[in-house]
């Protein structure tokens, strides 16, 4: 748990210069921090149990994970990344979210986290990372003018979507594995 907090603080600060930059390039990455935080911490904070809590961490975490190994097993994903420090920072990243997936699952479980509401947790958290994406992917892409400029290329772009190696079958198969009773990260 120690190493995992300190991975944290470390995962933390590259975040936010990651999101700054991308923030400058007029993603509105401040936006959903922010929003971020009011959810998480402060509503959550204040008004659900540490229980629930633990088990949205262990929710995220299964989808950091699934999202990092798509991303350092799929050639088709790292192509995406192209040749830049940004590759290099994610794949750090990816490796990061790797090598820690388990630890808030197993302190769930040390605590006697029911199955039950892990469960519950995960699915409501799948409807709220969902929502999320789409949101935040409709809000960057009507701030960016290049949307009003080229509507055709945008339009090629959507269409593609489908095909992302991150929204194939193997991944979601693997989120949904969460679902089940006796689910191990590892």
């Amino acid at each position: 748990v120690a190493g995992f907090i300190g991975q944290e603080v470390t995962h933390g600060r590259e975040h936010r210069a990651l999101n700054d930059r991308l923030q400058e390039m007029g993603y509105p990455t401040h936006l959903l921090d922010r929003g971020l935080h009011y959810v998480l911490v402060k509503l959550g904070g204040r008004f659900m149990p540490p229980m629930h809590q633990l088990a949205i961490t262990a929710a995220l975490e299964h989808y950091t994970a699934t999202l990092a190994e798509r991303l350092l097993t799929s050639p088709d994903a790292q192509e995406l990344l192209g040749e830049s420090e940004v590759r290099s920072m994610l794949l750090w990243h990816a490796l990061e979210e790797s090598e820690h997936k388990a630890v808030a699952f197993d302190v769930y479980r040390a605590v006697g986290g029911p199955e039950w509401l892990r469960i519950l947790i995960m699915r409501l958290t799948s409807i709220g990372f969902v929502g999320l994406t789409v949101g935040m992917t409709i809000l960057s892409l009507l701030m960016d003018q290049s949307t009003y400029l080229h509507p055709i290329q945008l339009f090629r772009s959507l269409r593609r979507i489908p095909q992302s190696p991150f929204l194939q079958p193997v991944v979601l198969k693997h989120l949904t594995t969460y679902n089940t009773k006796g689910f191990h990260p590892d």
